[in-house]
């Protein structure tokens, strides 16, 4: 199993004028659609979206993920997905995993240019106890 490459089809930053001494972050991703391209090869679309609490902003990045895998597990992908809109739990995993690293990075830039708190916990340096 291989995942070929991640596209974004939509990239979204919006901070509202709203002003709050607290702001919470809440990050989705949700799994929308899954087409076979070939034998071998299904696409996934995608949204990331970050909420930014109570009513600051939000980033939503919509994209494709190329999937690759045997023509066997491929087909069994798109006869669950065209039954049930879902994805077995060991790709489904995988393509997650690999669109929220791809889709943290590209929404921590978005944050950036409209003045949005980064929506996950940066490393920090501690100073070391004795």
């Amino acid at each position: 199993m291989a995942i070929y490459t991640v596209y974004f089809r939509r990239l979204l930053s919006e901070r509202k004028e709203a002003s709050a001494k607290s702001v919470s972050a809440k990050t989705n991703v949700k799994l929308v659609e899954l087409e076979k391209e070939s034998d071998n090869t299904v696409k996934v679309k995608f949204i990331y979206q970050t909420q930014y609490e109570p009513d600051f902003g939000l980033i939503e990045i919509a994209g494709d993920l190329y999937y690759s895998s045997e023509k066997d597990e491929i087909k069994k992908l798109v006869e669950t997905w065209d039954k049930d809109k879902k994805i077995e739990d060991e790709a489904s995993l995988k393509m997650l995993n690999h669109i929220f690293s791809k889709c943290s990075i590209e929404a921590a830039l978005l944050a950036k240019e409209t003045n949005l708190p980064v929506p996950f916990n940066l490393p920090k340096f501690r100073k070391k106890e004795e």
